[in-house]
């Protein structure tokens, strides 16, 4: 049998086809058999045998980094009248409960600033910023003495950000391969010593989100002992100041994935 002996009833049907076209004739509707041997209606040209289609690629594998997180809670809203922002409900879930499911992978969890009346899951620590309200940095020192020691990586999350488990996945995805260019591009002891100490989210409009952010756990430790030997007190100290010896990998983040609520207008708008 020739290499063209199978194509034949194709090569008819293209003929015929041809023939009926050059004067004015509406094509012919064929019928062939597929190499299986059922019959099949082509249309109005000859079809090309069956082809399987390749199988679905397996999707990619990612293993998130080793991290413990800290979710602040203790924000005094005054711009909302004084009440506690994570009660506030979106998508029939309240901030909180939004926050400890972005921190869901972390090996330990700390939040600190709850009011009593918050249900925290049994394994998550609860922990107070002495005084109460004394801001954030006071709130990070307050949640390392209650961790004493941790995983390399601690992630820091505000609890009134309304979409904080698309923000968090964007950090954790990001660092895995920013861990590996660092280990790539360490080529001198100098390098090895010097690691990057940590990502922080960056909005659209450049503006650095530091309690949306995955840090070196031991960076930010020394950061916080560092300012509190300097100041002799952590409370109304500002992030700005706490971070900038840190070495920081910026991160884009959508602002959408870093809105949250501080005020009526923001509740009314990103709310249910």
């Amino acid at each position: 049998m020739s290499a063209t002996a199978g194509w034949g009833p194709l090569l008819r049907v293209r003929t015929t086809i041809r023939r009926r076209a050059a004067v004015g004739r509406p094509p012919v509707r064929a019928e062939h058999r597929s190499f299986c041997g059922s019959r099949r209606r082509s249309g109005y040209s000859a079809v090309v045998p069956d082809v399987p289609a390749p199988p679905a690629p397996d999707p990619v594998p990612h293993d998130p980094v080793q991290h413990d997180a800290i979710l602040l809670a203790g924000g005094r809203a005054t711009r909302l009248g004084g009440i506690d922002k994570t009660a506030l409900v979106r998508r029939g879930t309240t901030l909180l409960g939004h926050a400890l499911a972005a921190a869901s992978a972390a090996e330990r969890i700390v939040v600190v600033g709850a009011r009593s009346h918050d249900e925290l899951p049994v394994h998550v620590v609860r922990a107070r910023e002495d005084p109460p309200f004394a801001g954030p940095v006071a709130a990070l020192g307050a949640a390392f003495a209650a961790l004493d020691t941790g995983a390399t990586f601690t992630l820091v999350l505000a609890c009134d950000l309304v979409t904080p488990e698309d923000a968090t996945a964007r950090l954790l995805t990001t660092a895995p391969a920013t861990a590996a260019q660092e280990t790539a591009a360490q080529t001198t002891a100098a390098q090895a010593t010097a690691p990057r100490d940590g990502l922080i989210a960056v909005d659209d409009d450049g503006r650095r989100q530091p309690l949306l952010a995955l840090y070196r756990s031991a960076a930010l430790r020394e950061a916080v002992q560092r300012l509190r030997d300097e100041s002799g007190s952590l409370a109304g100290q500002s992030m700005r100041r706490l971070l900038a010896p840190l070495d920081l990998v910026e991160v884009p983040v959508p602002s959408a994935l870093c809105a949250d609520v501080d005020s009526a207008e923001d509740a009314a708008r990103l709310l249910d």
